[in-house]
């Protein structure tokens, strides 16, 4: 037996908390499709001040979604944890994901927001509040997929890993983009 079938197994066989249920099917359903992240974006479009933050966002979501759902899921196509395990199956908090495990892909996408978010501070020495709270948001997504037996260790793990380089890959895109943005606004005034 492997680590990811133990820990797959643990949660699987201890989901006697309400609380922790309800909380973990919260976080979980509440980053599907990076909703909240794509909100926090559309909040800070409309504000020049942090518009690039959002423009930022997007196209972190985006790079990781394409690379990771778009073609490593399907390339690899490892089952999840319950298809394997079909005793799983009771156990499984709410729905059953029918796409597949490997790797994380609300884990993927909460790290890629959350490396744009750092790499931006770095740069900036901006945000450090609001960098801290997305990565304890993300490290509670992905604790929240291997919770409610949807994902295994690995998946999640490699989708911290996989999202936050596509977070610095996508700081690095929209700064590239708002470099050119720049030159030709100031091509035009010439």
């Amino acid at each position: 037996m492997g680590i990811d079938y133990l820990i797959s197994s643990f949660f699987a066989n201890n989901h006697q908390s309400s609380v922790l249920n309800a909380i973990n099917i919260l976080i979980s359903n509440i980053s599907d499709n990076a909703y909240v992240f794509l909100i926090l974006a559309a909040f800070l479009l409309p504000f020049k001040k942090v518009r690039k933050l959002g423009i930022g966002i997007i196209v972190s979501i985006l790079f990781a979604w394409i690379i990771n759902d778009f073609m490593l899921k399907k390339l690899i196509a490892r089952p999840r944890p319950f298809e394997t395990y079909p005793e799983f199956i009771p156990n499984v908090l709410y729905e059953l994901p029918t796409s597949k495990s490997f790797p994380s892909g609300h884990t993927n996408v909460a790290f890629a927001v959350t490396a744009f978010f750092w790499c931006n501070y770095i740069a900036t020495k901006k945000y450090l509040k609001t960098s801290i709270g997305i990565t304890i948001f993300a490290v509670l997504v992905g604790f929240s997929r291997i919770y409610c037996v949807h994902h295994y260790f690995t998946d999640v793990l490699v989708g911290m890993i996989g999202g936050t380089c596509f977070g610095i890959g996508g700081y690095y895109i929209s700064k590239l983009v708002f470099m050119l943005e720049d030159k030709l606004m100031n091509a035009s005034k010439t």
